[in-house]
């Protein structure tokens, strides 16, 4: 992994598996995989993941670092007012 020094994860990148067209319940995992897991097992599973920081993604960090150097970043003030609110369209 790349690190950038002075960069902190954006908050409201939807990076869930529904926001990447997957499916996240449980219904949909195949069944001997959960019935594969104990109880504990997947208690120190759902540990893991809440203690791991979120997913960057450092390549459209430097993408738009480099559109605003250059002048070119666009603002799009209504699309920020509508995630401000929490309005997906």
């Amino acid at each position: 992994m790349v690190e950038l020094s002075g960069v902190t994860p954006l908050r409201g990148v939807q990076t869930s598996p529904r926001a990447l067209g997957k499916s996240s319940t449980p219904q949909d995992a195949p069944s001997s995989e959960l019935a594969d897991k104990s109880l504990p097992q997947l208690v120190s599973l759902a540990a893991e993941l809440a203690d791991a920081p979120p997913p960057v993604d450092f390549a459209k960090i430097a993408e738009v670092r480099m559109a605003i150097s250059r002048g070119t970043y666009e603002i799009d003030p209504v699309r920020i007012a509508q995630a401000l609110l929490g309005y997906d369209q």
